[in-house]
């Protein structure tokens, strides 16, 4: 049994990875257009203010494409960024994962192990560990109602609005409602 809840927590998350990239991957194009015309949008209206100030919607023109290009330049360091911030995550579940399994596994003798720390002469350890489990118990239970909410709402809003990617917003909103910021 303990073994079925790492592995299903190991599936949803990896589930809602594989949904993310491939919906982003399916949509990549799109994406890329609307980025292009919204970029030219932009740089339309900025050449619209052009003449206030003596400055001519050409030069508007090329500071917003130096401003695009200088943008661009970011690009490597950022690609770096996010494979190191990447690698370290892979790296912290692995260790996470490692760490829930034994806890899991062991569970009896680090509540028994836990109890003896905290005993005191008033309260028995057993009692102070069954109330802190019982108080995580109850506050998961409420992060997933409230993640539950969430979803309907963010999920039910994307769906209304015809949104492609509905079903990954859902499922990402739901699993990043347990990470705590």
């Amino acid at each position: 049994m303990l073994v079925l809840v790492l592995v299903a927590l190991v599936g949803v998350v990896a589930w809602s990875l594989w949904l993310t990239i491939t919906g982003v991957a399916e949509k990549g194009p799109e994406i890329a257009d609307a980025l292009t015309s919204g970029t030219a949008v932009a740089q339309d209206w900025v050449g619209s203010l052009g003449g206030g100030d003596g400055t001519s919607p050409a030069e508007l023109d090329e500071a917003t494409r130096q401003l695009l290009g200088g943008l661009a330049g970011l690009v490597p360091g950022l690609v770096g960024s996010v494979f190191s911030s990447a690698a370290a995550f892979v790296i912290g579940l692995v260790v996470g994962g490692f760490f829930f399994y034994y806890v899991l596994v062991d569970w009896s003798a680090l509540v028994a192990w836990a109890g003896r720390l905290v005993s005191s002469q008033r309260v028995p350890g057993a009692v102070v560990i069954e109330e802190a489990v019982s108080a995580v118990r109850a506050y998961f239970g409420g992060v997933t109602l409230s993640a539950l909410v969430t979803v309907v709402l963010i999920g039910g809003t994307a769906l209304v609005l015809g949104v492609d990617l509905w079903i990954t917003i859902a499922v990402v909103t739901f699993v990043t409602s347990y990470v705590p910021y």
